[in-house]
């Protein structure tokens, strides 16, 4: 396991940042409670002084015991599929009673933002902006024909008042550092200007809105990119942006329902967490690591055994459906 992420504890005295290498399955490790989430902690993460950056932190948990809040983000299977992802924080309430649990939106800066600590001191830049010398769209294998499934919608509003939709595979870190050459690019290909995506297919996790009625572009992702706003403005000079976070509905009423996102059904989306929550969860723990404790693993095992697992997740699913009257 190397996806690196930072676990913060905080209490009345502070915090502690651990490391860990399993923020891939964030999302497993510490939906089951406060008491299994410490055990998590105890058996696989490392005490450090420092924080791993906005390049080297892929995950994140944050646990604050005083104020009773959890955040996260992390976790490919819940984390960039956004419907899935809110369902998930519901049910996860059911687990820590009295918690207030987030999704960190913006990452690492939502952690540093609790705590006090400075964003430009973990904000590191991932990738330089495109040189007109170095970096050419025409290199870039854009799709050019109308798809069921992509990662990023783009969508533009013409001064005609038109509007033409592109889904793509590059997403918005990619593409937006081109600034308005990215337009032309994008308008040059022929896609239909209605898009409904499969049912069938993975959920979009990113999309841009670019209006050159008042230059302005709008985008949401599934994944954080901090500092990703501050980054891009030298490339569009006197344009105003808005994150919208994960607020995907946003866009689709830009497009003035020309874009239709494939929403599946709640039953779907619990099979798809039981699956992942339930039967997939991988054990975190080393056992070629020489520091595990042998002699306290049967007491210490991670994560909760099947059974157990499967009964917290059908108690949490059976509380959620009685908030609702189902």
């Amino acid at each position: 396991m190397s996806e690196r992420g930072n676990i913060v504890v905080v209490n009345e005295n502070g915090y502690r940042i651990y490391h860990s290498h399993g923020s891939l399955y964030f999302d497993a490790y510490f939906f089951w409670g406060l008491e299994h989430a410490l055990k998590f902690i105890e058996l696989t993460s490392a005490l450090y002084e420092h924080w791993y950056d906005t390049v080297w932190a892929e995950g994140g948990v944050l646990i604050d015991v005083t104020r009773q809040i959890v955040m996260l983000y992390g976790g490919e299977t819940i984390q960039l599929h956004i419907p899935r992802r809110r369902l998930y924080i519901q049910l996860m309430q059911y687990l820590w009673k009295g918690w207030t649990i987030k999704w960190a939106t913006n990452g690492l800066f939502d952690f540093v933002d609790h705590v006090g600590y400075p964003r430009e001191d973990v904000d590191r830049d991932r990738l330089p902006l495109p040189d007109d010398e170095t970096y050419s769209l025409e290199d870039i294998p854009f799709e050019s024909q109308t798809t069921d499934k992509c990662d990023s919608i783009f969508s533009i509003h013409l001064k005609d008042g038109s509007i033409r939709l592109f889904p793509q595979h590059f997403q918005l870190d990619e593409l937006l550092p081109y600034g308005e050459r990215l337009v032309d690019e994008l308008l040059a290909l022929s896609i239909d200007s209605e898009i409904s995506l499969d049912d069938d297919k993975s959920f979009p996790f990113q999309g841009c809105h670019i209006d050159m009625r008042d230059k302005s572009i709008t985008y949401w992702t599934a994944r954080p990119l901090e500092g990703f706003g501050k980054r891009i403005k030298p490339a569009w000079p006197g344009w105003t942006q808005t994150y919208l976070a994960d607020d995907f509905e946003s866009h689709i009423a830009l497009t003035q329902g020309k874009l239709e996102l494939p929403i599946r059904s709640v039953d779907n989306l619990l099979a798809d967490l039981e699956r992942i929550l339930v039967a997939e969860v991988p054990n975190p723990v080393d056992r070629d690591n020489p520091n595990f404790d042998w002699i306290h693993e049967s007491r210490r095992t991670y994560p909760p055994e099947t059974p157990l697992r499967k009964e917290l997740f059908n108690l949490a699913v059976k509380e959620w459906k009685a908030s609702l009257g189902t």
